[in-house]
């Protein structure tokens, strides 16, 4: 009952989604204080992260 489950590929759609779902997350909160900094400085450095964090998206969805 609590061992290892019948299908694993249900485990290994979760290893897949859980990455691609945090950066997601991340990418929205990079984007939406990026759009509240007051500051130039500010607001390029959280442009600088939402760049890095779509990169990095973009590298777990290829198909590679």
């Amino acid at each position: 009952m609590w061992g290892i489950p019948d299908q694993p590929w249900l485990i290994l759609a979760l290893v897949a989604a859980v990455p691609l779902v945090l950066i997601t997350i991340a990418a929205v909160v990079v984007a939406i204080l990026s759009l509240a900094a007051r500051r130039p400085a500010t607001r390029r450095h959280a442009l600088a992260v939402l760049g890095a964090l779509t990169t990095f998206a973009r590298v777990l969805r290829s198909a590679r």
